[in-house]
């Protein structure tokens, strides 16, 4: 079996305070994080300081080209289902997924991300 190595680099001309100032500014990611560059509307939220960050990420659900073109069945929408109660009710994680924890022989909370779903459609024929 091949395997495939791809390496990129970039030489930066700048003094290590000078990066690290950069890299611990998250309101400084936008212009050089190869995931922000890529999907430039991404729902990130940055707090004031620059210290810290949500990214709201979706989880993938791919489908093949022909879903852009087909008319039976059809792809309607993609999204993230997140009910009250798969979500944590309170503490410091309120409103996140409500994870896992074990608790003697209890196991407690679903999982660490809200799952996610695809709604197809399919149009009558009526003859």
């Amino acid at each position: 079996m091949a395997h495939l190595f791809i390496r990129k680099t970039i030489l930066i001309r700048k003094d290590q305070a000078s990066i690290f100032k950069i890299l611990y500014d998250f309101h400084q990611w936008p212009k050089w994080s190869p995931w922000l560059i890529a999907d430039p509307k991404a729902n990130i939220q940055i707090e004031a300081d620059g210290k810290s960050y949500r990214w709201f990420l979706f989880d993938q659900i791919l489908l093949s080209e022909n879903w852009r073109f087909k008319t039976n069945p059809f792809f309607i929408k993609a999204a993230v289902y997140n009910p009250p109660f798969l979500r944590n009710p309170e503490g410091k994680y309120i409103g996140y997924p409500y994870r896992n924890s074990v608790q003697g022989k209890k196991l407690l909370g679903f999982s660490d991300h809200f799952p996610v779903y695809v709604l197809i459609g399919k149009k009558s024929v009526k003859e």
